[in-house]
C-alpha cells in the first residue's frame, strides 16, 4: 500500500475516533482522550530521550499529564478550582526528584518534562470545553479563560479591590 494512502486512512480513522469522543459525551471522551494523551506523551518523551539525549521520568510525567487532564474534566463538571490542586504537588515532586537524581543536566530534564505537559497535556485538557456536559447543551465557557478569570479575581482583584468596593458609593 502506498505510504500516502496508508497515512490518509489512519489519519481519517484518528479524526473519526476523536470526533466520536467529543460528540458522544464524557463516557467516551475521557477514555479516548486519556489514551491519546498517554500515547502522545510516551512518544514525546521517547523522542526527546533519543534526540535531546536527556533522560526524564516518563512515568511521572505521564502521570502529571493525566492529573492535569482528569483535573480539567472534574473542573468542567463541578466548577471547583480545587480539582487542579494536584498539579502543584506534581511540580514539587518533579523538581525535588530532579534535585536528587544524578543526571548530567537536570535543568534540561525539567524543561523537557514541563514541555511535554504544556505541549500535549494542556491542549487536550482545554478540549474538555468541547464536550457535551450531559445536560443537553454544550459548554459555552472556555476552560482556560475561566481558570484565568477565577485566579485573577481571587488573587489580584479581591485583595486590593475589596476595600475600594466597600467604600465606594455603590
Amino acid at each position: 500500500m502506498n505510504n500516502f494512502v496508508q497515512r490518509t486512512i489512519f489519519g481519517a480513522t484518528y479524526v473519526g475516533i476523536l470526533l466520536a469522543g467529543i460528540l458522544l459525551g464524557y463516557k467516551v471522551f475521557v477514555p479516548v482522550f486519556a489514551l491519546v494523551l498517554v500515547l502522545a506523551m510516551r512518544e514525546f518523551y521517547q523522542l526527546m530521550a533519543d534526540y535531546a539525549h536527556t533522560q526524564t521520568s516518563t512515568t511521572l510525567n505521564i502521570g502529571g499529564g493525566l492529573l492535569l487532564f482528569l483535573g480539567a474534566v472534574w473542573f468542567a463538571n463541578t466548577g471547583q478550582i480545587y480539582a487542579l490542586a494536584a498539579m502543584p504537588v506534581y511540580l514539587l515532586v518533579l523538581l525535588t526528584g530532579e534535585l536528587y537524581a544524578k543526571r548530567e543536566n537536570p535543568i534540561r530534564s525539567v524543561a523537557i518534562s514541563l514541555m511535554g505537559i504544556l505541549y500535549i497535556a494542556l491542549p487536550l485538557s482545554v478540549a474538555v470545553a468541547l464536550v457535551d456536559n450531559g445536560l443537553g447543551s454544550y459548554r459555552s465557557d472556555f476552560f482556560a479563560c475561566r481558570i484565568c478569570l477565577h485566579l485573577a479575581e481571587r488573587y489580584i482583584c479581591l485583595p486590593h479591590g475589596y476595600d475600594v468596593w466597600q467604600t465606594s458609593a455603590f
